[in-house]
């Protein structure tokens, strides 16, 4: 089997009241080749699938704990006619798994029969992945059960998470901790809390980190990169040890450029805006630094591993 594909989506609530406004992260891991299905076949499961996302209200995101994966499994086929022209008639189960790998939980799965003819296997086989339609009420009120059940999960698990959270910030793994939170799903029960346990840890990083901001910012200023400093010391907390001497530093850099009115002006919008939303940014930056932790240190799901899993433990 095949390297895999992972295409990561956030699932938002479009139904159901208890998580109207709720936001969970769905990791998509398709294979490039399974079976008698080749890479184009596999390539139009990944895209109608991803137009059934879309039609459900999905937004790209970055999250490997929860994964949706599908099964193909060919329940019938035959070959009809001879010579150039042969007619290949595929009859397959798709099965759709949403699982968390690392907790072996099992949120559901959903199967359907389709069917495709082409003149050849391929073409057959996309023919019959052509056949779940982009509309599909079934898997539409899959999403929804599925939405439903990770919410409860999150809801049941919180104390836990924030646990563990809070572990590894003792730890000095803030990264960890802040990727922990960031999977909460927003616009749940207990969503607030655990925002308010994600932006305590993001200022314990910042302070952790502020130094090397400050010696990044002087290097910059010592350049004569004004902006460029001005956008680090921008990201030091105000809350953070730090915070006084970036002050500083912004004030002397202010003195070098007083004869640049379009800069100071810019400068103080900036610093209004940073300070009218404040929580919502140090939110957002928590969460940009988890993603960027994900991508650099998440392990590689590979499709052979959840498929095995499947197999031993759900």
């Amino acid at each position: 089997m095949k390297s895999v594909k992972q295409y990561v989506f956030a699932l938002l609530a479009f139904v159901i009241p208890s998580i109207a406004f709720a936001q969970v992260n769905l990791t998509l891991v398709v294979p490039d080749q399974q079976g008698e299905l080749d890479s184009r076949s596999f390539k139009m499961l990944q895209t109608r699938l991803e137009q059934l996302m879309s039609n459900c209200g999905v937004q790209s995101s970055y999250d490997a704990t929860i994964v949706l994966y599908p099964i193909v499994t060919v329940v019938n086929k035959e070959v009809i006619g001879g010579g150039m022209e042969k007619l290949f008639r595929y009859n397959i189960e798709l099965t759709l798994n949403v699982v968390q790998p690392a907790a072996k939980t099992k949120f559901g799965s959903e199967s359907w029969i389709l069917q495709g003819n082409g003149f050849s296997a391929s073409k057959a086989m996309v023919s019959a992945i052509n056949g779940l339609n982009k509309h599909d009420s079934k898997f539409i009120s899959f999403v929804d059960h599925i939405k439903q059940r990770i919410c409860d999960y999150y809801v049941s698990n919180r104390a836990a998470i924030i646990s563990t959270a809070k572990t590894l910030a003792a730890q000095g793994k803030y990264e960890d901790a802040m990727g922990i939170l960031s999977s909460y799903p927003q616009g749940v029960a207990g969503s607030n809390e655990v925002n308010a346990q994600l932006i305590s840890i993001y200022k314990q990083y910042t302070t952790a980190n502020c130094s090397q901001m400050i010696n990044e910012a002087r290097a910059m200023y010592a350049r004569q990169d004004y902006d460029g400093a001005l956008a680090v010391l921008a990201d030091v907390d105000a809350t953070s040890s730090c915070a006084s001497q970036a002050k500083s530093l912004e004030a002397q850099i202010g003195i070098r450029i007083t004869n640049d009115q379009r800069r100071a002006e810019a400068r103080a919008e900036r610093a209004q805006q940073r300070e009218a939303s404040l929580e919502k940014a140090r939110l957002a930056a928590a969460r940009d630094i988890a993603v960027a932790y994900y991508k650099r240190s998440q392990p590689k799901i590979t499709y052979n591993a959840i498929y095995v899993r499947n197999n031993n433990f759900y």
